[in-house]
């Protein structure tokens, strides 16, 4: 009996290699989701996806939450309007993806590259974007409270409206991006690069900016009070009708800056402002000033 059971043993694995090929493995034994290729509206919350071929997938509308993606085939994948809360996205490849819709609360995304993507009204509350890049993104009205990104790169992105509060952002590379009328109130964007950016109507209260890079920036009518400008590098910026009233401008330097109509009453520390325009500003002590008379 011992050597009959035996025997239909090593049929039964023998019809598995001439089915399967030798070193072959059934979709399931590679995490490979039994809906594909059309999983939208599947529920995957918690799914363990490492190594799976997802290229081609449609997941739309599909709950992912908790998912974990790490080193996963995405090519060509869809996650318009996923919901991918807490799911681990590290060395992700999602350029040039419709995101749209798409939530990403807390969703892990170190390294990911998201360039190009399309991220409009987003929720990246709380996401972790250390090193990422997200250059020509669109996030125009995104929220991306408390988001970590880290030394991520945002080169001409497009993210008019968004909210950054509270986000840190410390030696990001925001160039030439457009962040009119975004709010990063109490952000932290020690050493953070806005060479050439759009922060027109920007809020910037309370937030860091210590040595950051803002040469040549619009901030023009920003709320900047209280901000931490130490260091701070605003050579050509237009900082017209700026508002940095209570500001610690130590060190800071605003060389060939516009401060026509701009507020910096109550300021402190000793800037340089060699060649500043100066129509209409109020200088730190109050006093209003016009070229060619200065702070």
């Amino acid at each position: 009996m011992r050597r009959s059971r035996m025997a239909a043993g090593l049929v039964a694995v023998a019809l598995s290699i001439g089915i399967l090929g030798v070193g072959a493995q059934p979709a399931w034994a590679k995490r490979e989701p039994a809906c594909l290729p059309n999983c939208d509206g599947a529920n995957l919350a918690g799914a363990q996806l490492q190594d799976a071929n997802l290229s081609g997938g449609s997941f739309v509308g599909a709950n992912l939450s908790g998912a974990i993606f790490s080193r996963a085939n995405l090519t060509g994948a869809v996650f318009t309007r996923a919901n991918l809360t807490g799911a681990n996205l590290n060395d992700a490849d999602l350029s040039q993806r419709d995101l749209t819709g798409t939530i990403l609360v807390g969703t892990k995304m170190k390294h990911a590259n998201l360039s190009g993507s399309q991220l409009p009204q987003g929720d990246l509350t709380g996401a972790d974007l250390e090193k990422a890049t997200l250059d020509g993104a669109n996030l125009t009205g995104a929220t991306l409270k408390g988001t970590r990104l880290y030394f991520a790169r945002l080169v001409k992105t497009s993210m008019p409206g968004a909210n950054l509060t509270g986000a840190n952002i410390m030696g990001a590379n925001l160039s030439q991006a457009d962040l009119t009328g975004s709010t990063l109130v109490g952000a932290k964007a020690f050493r953070t690069v806005f060479a050439g950016a759009t922060l027109k109507q920007a809020h910037i209260g309370n937030a860091n900016l210590q040595f950051a890079n803002l040469s040549g920036a619009d901030i023009s009518s920003a709320d900047m009070v209280k901000t931490r400008l130490w260091g701070a590098n605003l050579r050509g910026a237009n900082a017209q009708d700026a508002r940095m009233s209570n500001t610690n401008i130590m060190r800071a330097a605003f060389d060939r800056a516009d401060l026509s109509r701009a507020t910096l009453k109550g300021a402190f520390g000793l800037a340089t402002f060699r060649q500043t325009t100066f129509l209409d500003t109020t200088c730190p002590s109050g006093k209003v000033v016009s070229a060619p008379a200065h702070c």
